[in-house]
């Protein structure tokens, strides 16, 4: 991505990876592609500190996993917002579409819930089937294993 920043004009190149084989990769593939002068970081974001004014007009961010929120990726972007980058900055990516799909499954359910050695039922309070009912895990199969 900072070989890109840096095609598209970039005057000034920060680039911030705490995976310490990624950090040395980054800095080949700049050195091949002749980019001179970007700076690459091995450590996290939330460490970073900018020198005074040395804020970004453009974050560009790979962080994203498969369903948006792993990775911290919210609580990377807030700080971003708040400590790396301008009033106006610009963030690629910029928004995500999340989709979902209802299921009602006693085995998924079963997996939120567990019984105590003294017979009382736990379970998650966020897993509820579509009629409010509680599935009772007494006489259910457990769940099968694939």
């Amino acid at each position: 991505m900072s070989v890109f920043a840096a095609s598209c004009g970039a005057s000034k190149i920060c680039a911030i990876e705490s995976n310490v084989s990624l950090c040395s990769l980054a800095k080949r593939v700049l050195s091949l592609n002749g980019v001179d002068g970007a700076k690459v970081i091995r450590d996290y974001s939330f460490n970073y500190r900018p020198e005074d004014g040395d804020l970004a007009d453009i974050v560009v961010s790979e962080i994203l996993d498969c369903c948006a929120f792993g990775e911290g990726v919210i609580p990377t972007f807030l700080d971003a917002h708040l400590r790396l980058a301008t009033n106006m900055a610009r963030f690629i990516p910029a928004n995500v579409t999340l989709y979902a799909t209802l299921v009602e499954s006693p085995t998924i359910y079963l997996s939120h819930a567990f019984t105590s050695p003294s017979g009382k039922e736990y379970r998650s309070e966020y897993v509820r089937t579509s009629d409010g009912r509680e599935y009772s895990l007494v006489g259910l199969a457990a769940p099968s294993k694939l």
